[in-house]
Parts: structure tokens; C-alpha cells; sequence
């Protein structure tokens, strides 16, 4: 089971450069989510080997699993905007903590971090239950694989293709 980490939840959370709506919203990846490879259609121009080596590096970045520690200092931090989290008694909060490490073990970072970040940005009044981040990072998580099978695709082609950069 994860470890049970009780933060400050003013003090300052880790962040990541990399947002997934940033790296799915580069021409490169938009060309390559798009791209049918399994129709012979040609390789956008857009999508070149240093374009795929970025990609991948996002990608990595993206996907690394959270850090029980992170996780838990991004709870407390969506507790901290909404006020009804934080009336919760110390071993009742812990339990919950606890709860959410489990939920989401191993689920990606940049996506967790992400779909915190789009929750508290949004019309909602509520905090999120552990399900409704989960259905956000899900839905990202596919996009991101789906455009990292594209790459695997797109950097075969390539290589088909001689003085390709």
C-alpha cells in the first residue's frame, strides 16, 4: 500500500512544463492523431524526426508515474480550494489520503497534475470524487498513447523515407 503522507496543503506543490492540452496541441502531434498510416497516406510535413524526438520526450514526462508524495501534496492542495474538504478530522483526512494514493497509484503524473489543474479552473463548486479525475486523466491517457502508437508509425515511415531530417 502507499505511503500515507499528511503536507501542509499551502505549502508549495512540485509542477510540471509539460501540459497535456500544450503537447497535444503542438502541430505535430495534432498531425500525427490525424495521420492514417494504415491507408498509405503520406507523413505530414510537420511531423519530422526532431518533432518526434520533442514529442517523445513530452510523452516520457507525461507518463511517468506520480510520486506518492506528489499525489498527496496535489490532494491537499484541491482540498485547499475547496473548503469543505478541509473540516475533515485528522484521521478521517488520512483515510481519504489513503483512498486516493490507492486510487491512483501509478497513474500518471503530468495527467494527475493536469487534471487538477482543469478542475479547479472549471465551473465547478464541488471537489472532484477520485472517478471524476479519473474519467479526465483516462481520456487523456488514450489520446497521449494513441499519438505515441502514431509516433512508433510515423518514425518507421521516416525511416522508409531516404534524407528525411
Amino acid at each position: 500500500m502507499a505511503e500515507i503522507v499528511t503536507l501542509n496543503p499551502l505549502a508549495a506543490v512540485p509542477a510540471l512544463n509539460v501540459k497535456s492540452d500544450t503537447l497535444l496541441g503542438s502541430m505535430c502531434s495534432k498531425k500525427l492523431e490525424k495521420w492514417k498510416p494504415w491507408d498509405d497516406e503520406p507523413l505530414p510535413t510537420e511531423v519530422t524526426r526532431a518533432a518526434l524526438d520533442a514529442l517523445e520526450r513530452d510523452l516520457a514526462v507525461m507518463l511517468a508515474p506520480i510520486k506518492p508524495t506528489d499525489l498527496a501534496a496535489h490532494i491537499e492542495s484541491l482540498r485547499a480550494h475547496y473548503g469543505e474538504w478541509g473540516d475533515l478530522e485528522i484521521n478521517l483526512a488520512k483515510r481519504v489520503n489513503a483512498d486516493w494514493l490507492v486510487d491512483f497509484e501509478g497513474y500518471p503524473a503530468g495527467l494527475f497534475v493536469e487534471a487538477c489543474r482543469r478542475w479547479r479552473n472549471s465551473a465547478a463548486k464541488n471537489p472532484p470524487t477520485a472517478g471524476q479525475l479519473k474519467a479526465i486523466v483516462e481520456g487523456d491517457l488514450k489520446r497521449l498513447k494513441h499519438v505515441g502508437w502514431q509516433t512508433e508509425k510515423a518514425r518507421r515511415a521516416l525511416a522508409r523515407k531516404p534524407g528525411v531530417a
